[in-house]
């Protein structure tokens, strides 16, 4: 994969990617590697990341952000998931060397459990709202499509502050809840009442494999964000993923909810 390409093209590649995620668990990690270069692509204009930084990525799933992060030299790179999927374990081991391993010591606490580690890359089985790890541990944190699946945002929020660095950058991004993709995979059945879109969803969602798993979802908005980040962190900059020529339209109340399908927050301790 490679973002060395036009705007355009960008785009096309980025929906083509998209229509067949659930195809499969290979395609859904073509998409996720895929997002998470455009991470990497946002994260260099705010982080010098050519120098040693630790890096957290919070809800790492199938492992796509994590697996291109772990391509850059310097990086080390902490996943924490809840729920761990093998199928992520399996694409690290492909990329990374298995020796020497991130010395944990002064980052976790001592109950924490350690699913992998290698070089650059450690996997901690955990929840990011109650997180295993001392205080500043991180660089950068990355909470990309996470916040929406937690139902306390607040204590996601805090726990985030506690263990960046002062001066560190943590990356949250989401779509939001009012836009066309606000609902993931049962976008726009998002948008009908109750547990109905749910009950739709598991007749038609790809049952087979471990990464399709649906984790629910709580309405989350810009300014629900912007109100839980005041007070905790100052907001650098907020940006539509890939679509750069809607920021503007990003400082209209009420149109800015429905106009991107995923924005980021550039927040920094």
């Amino acid at each position: 994969m490679n973002l060395e390409i036009s705007t355009g093209k960008r785009i096309v590649q980025f929906i083509r990617h998209a229509y067949k995620r659930k195809r499969s668990g290979e395609d859904y990690f073509k998409f996720q590697r895929l997002q998470g270069l455009l991470i990497i692509d946002t994260l260099k204009k705010y982080v010098n990341l050519n120098k040693p930084l630790r890096i957290l990525d919070i809800g790492s799933g199938i492992g796509g952000y994590v697996y291109e992060l772990s391509k850059l030299e310097n990086l080390q790179i902490i996943s924490l998931d809840k729920n761990p999927l093998s199928i992520a374990i399996k694409n690290y081991r492909e990329i990374v060397q298995s020796s020497p391993k991130i010395n944990l010591k002064n980052v976790l606490h001592k109950k924490a459990k350690v699913v992998f580690n290698s070089k650059n890359v450690a996997v901690i089985e955990g929840d990011i709202t109650n997180a295993p790890f001392e205080n500043e541990a991180f660089d950068v944190i990355i909470a990309s499509g996470v916040i929406e699946h937690v139902r306390d945002q607040k204590a996601m929020v805090y726990e985030c502050h506690r263990i960046l660095k002062k001066g560190g950058i943590f990356f949250l991004s989401f779509p939001p809840f009012y836009s066309p993709t606000g609902g993931h995979s049962i976008s726009p059945l998002h948008y009908l009442p109750g547990k109905l879109p749910f009950i739709l969803y598991r007749k038609m969602h790809v049952k087979d494999h471990e990464s399709f798993v649906y984790y629910g979802l709580y309405k989350t908005t810009l300014r629900s964000v912007k109100r839980l980040a005041r007070g905790k962190f100052r907001i650098i900059d907020i940006n539509p993923r890939l679509f750069s020529f809607l920021k503007p339209l990003l400082k209209i109340p009420l149109f800015n909810e429905v106009i991107s399908h995923h924005v980021e927050f550039i927040l920094t301790k």
